[in-house]
């Protein structure tokens, strides 16, 4: 296992060297300077975005809490005694593959070749799409883990623990615990979300979402997480991805600019 990882860091580390190289000879580091301004603007726009709430952020974000909250209470349980029963073992086999552990540096050496591939690559539909992809998917990992240690929440597969005092599905802020939301849910949503932007077609959206909801139903199935866990994942998803489009098209549009002198 130890020398497929180590040839996968080779590929990965050849092909990002590769990238810079070809940046380099089609004098492409001047885009990817702009590269980094807009990603540092599009960071600070959405870790800021709580301070410009309206009327009706509040009234969705009033909404979410409430459907959270009821499911935590009231279906949460029920589900997932419904749900790990073994007829339902075949969707984890099925949707195995799509599986990734955020925090495996493996997974962030793909998304840095993803982010030059997409710098480099003389396609502009499939440019732009693997920026928004890389882009949304390292502010979702972000909020996501920002989330999770914020709320503490136990998994429901854990047992009471009677020496520490410790319930399945009970939150403990900043205590280690990373059941809320959940971020394979939240991960697939995200990418589900910009992909469907970019191609709005009827198949590409459908595709997108079922595979998004099979990832969803997956984490329930293998009592990892709550319905709420995942529900919450899904709306944190969506949000992420289209606000990531939503910001690009004001690039592209003009109304957000990066000059020497920053961001305006």
């Amino acid at each position: 296992m130890r020398i497929a990882n180590y040839c996968v860091i080779t590929v990965l580390l050849l092909l990002i060297g590769n990238s810079l190289a070809l940046a380099e000879e089609q004098n492409m580091l001047h885009p990817m300077k702009k590269a980094a301004g807009r990603l540092w603007y599009d960071t600070k726009y959405i870790l800021t975005s709580p301070l410009r709430m309206d009327g009706k952020d509040v009234k969705k974000l009033v909404l979410f809490s409430g459907i959270t909250y009821g499911l935590m209470n009231s279906v949460d349980t029920r589900v997932n005694s419904e749900l790990t029963e073994p007829e339902y073992e075949e969707v984890e086999e099925i949707v195995d593959f799509l599986r990734a552990d955020v925090n495996n540096y493996k997974v962030h050496l793909a998304l840095g070749t993803l982010y030059l591939y997409g710098l480099t690559t003389a396609d502009s539909k499939l440019k732009k799409t693997t920026l928004l992809l890389t882009e949304a998917s390292l502010f979702n990992q972000l909020l996501t883990g920002g989330f999770k240690q914020i709320f503490g929440r136990v998994r429901p597969h854990k047992d009471r623990d009677e020496d520490t005092d410790i319930d399945a599905d009970d939150f403990y802020p900043f205590s280690g615990n990373d059941s809320f939301p959940s971020g394979h849910t939240s991960s697939a949503f995200t990418l589900a979300t910009v992909i469907s932007n970019q191609y709005p077609s009827t198949l590409v959206k459908v595709s997108s979402y079922t595979i998004a909801s099979l990832v969803g139903f997956e984490r329930l199935q293998t009592n990892v997480h709550n319905l709420s866990d995942v529900f919450a994942g899904a709306v944190l998803g969506i949000w992420v991805g289209n606000t990531i489009c939503l910001l690009d098209k004001s690039w592209e549009r003009g109304d957000i600019q990066v000059s020497a002198k920053g961001v305006k």
